[in-house]
């Protein structure tokens, strides 16, 4: 065979494989184990990413300043509650800071924070914001200094890990909702440090999602495109794209058959993601028991990890509830009342089509706290 004949089959052998290779990678984001570009959500708020800069919030991001007093939030951003609509900072005897999960998808009076309220006839603030991390949702306490709740609860979700590990949500989320957020970091002495929200350009912020070149790469961001997780952007050339992105956090999931946020609860993880969260909720107990409050961690397992329960075996945020209890923080795992509640039925009862908790299992998440609440002396001062 002549050098020519040659030439063109290794040509076409070339422009197969890219051509292979570039349907794969394709085929992996849709699975969720290749890094995609964020895109333009249909119901996005801020127009333009202009607009974006001049409302968000400069310290967390979000809720918007705007949206506060509104039908969605009080005037101190807490979740409307029918048991109690006059509750305040300073008349709430109970105070929720989370995710979506605290805040809940359920009707105002369905939340298990209202739940909670009518119960136990006292005051409960709701600060439950959706796509909040634990950081975001510590400083939201930080921030609320007039709170003077006697009981405040921390609560996590499982994979509320991961966003402790960002400074732009949208770059796990792969929907560009201009989520730019704070976190903490370890410094050199093992102790939490604040990393503020970025304030990019628009030409930084198209850099450091993949959509101009050269990359960005944003400090104390672990999901950036070439960052340490493992993030891989999908360009020529594509065969090598993906190679590397067997180093990708969730392709190594899917391989291990495990949820994406299952390997930063490892100890020692190259990230600290444990160390970092578990120093993010001993630091809410001690700035919580400094205001004169009793502080208390609780975790939510998701779909995922209540299966796990199922088989047997520990959830997959386990190791943070360990070491929780190492740091003598006070911890209530919503985990195995879930699994004793809702054993036999199915999976669909209990969490609804985005992962949510249901009424039902937001209503016995009430009697559980409620129970854990009624057990400390301050309840009854």
């Amino acid at each position: 065979m002549g050098w020519k004949k040659l030439a063109t089959a290794a040509l076409v052998l070339a422009v197969s494989a890219e051509t292979a290779s570039y349907a794969a990678g394709k085929i992996l984001q849709r699975k969720w184990c290749m890094y995609g570009v964020p895109v333009l959500p249909p119901s996005r708020m801020q127009t333009t990413y202009e607009d974006y800069l001049r409302r968000r919030d400069p310290e967390l991001g979000w809720p918007l300043p705007e949206q506060m007093g509104s039908a969605l939030f009080t005037a101190s951003g807490a979740r409307p509650s029918p048991a109690f609509p006059d509750t305040t900072p300073e008349t709430s005897e109970i105070a929720l800071y989370g995710d979506s999960f605290t805040q809940s998808p359920n009707s105002d009076a369905e939340t298990w924070g209202n739940v909670l309220a009518e119960l136990s006839k006292r005051r409960v603030s709701n600060y439950g914001q959706g796509g909040y991390g634990t950081d975001q949702a510590f400083l939201r306490f930080r921030r609320n200094a007039n709170d003077r709740s006697k009981f405040v609860i921390l609560a996590q979700v499982a994979e509320d890990i991961v966003r402790n590990l960002t400074r732009y949500r949208d770059l796990v989320t792969y929907e560009m909702w201009y989520a730019y957020k704070p976190r903490f970091v370890l410094d050199a002495k093992g102790e939490l440090r604040l990393v503020p929200i970025p304030k990019l350009s628009e030409a930084e912020h198209r850099r450091l999602i993949g959509l101009e070149e050269p990359p960005l790469e944003l400090e104390d961001e672990s999901f950036r495109p070439g960052g340490p997780a493992g993030a891989t952007l999908l360009c020529f050339p594509f065969t090598a794209a993906l190679v590397r992105n067997f180093g990708d956090y969730r392709m190594r999931a899917r391989l291990a058959r495990r949820p994406p946020y299952a390997e930063f609860y490892a100890t020692g993880h190259p990230l600290h993601a444990l160390e970092i969260t578990a120093s993010i909720f001993e630091t809410f107990a001690k700035e919580a028991r400094a205001r004169g409050a009793v502080p208390l961690a609780l975790l939510f397992p998701n779909r995922s990890d209540l299966e796990r329960l199922r088989a047997s075996k520990e959830t997959w945020y386990a190791p943070l509830a360990r070491e929780l209890e190492a740091r003598h923080v006070e911890l209530l795992d919503y985990g195995p009342k879930l699994l004793e509640v809702f054993r036999d039925r199915p999976m669909d009862d209990v969490y609804d089509s985005t992962g949510h908790f249901r009424a039902e299992a937001d209503r016995r998440l009430a009697e559980f706290v409620l129970a854990k609440l009624s057990t400390f002396p301050a309840w009854s001062e």
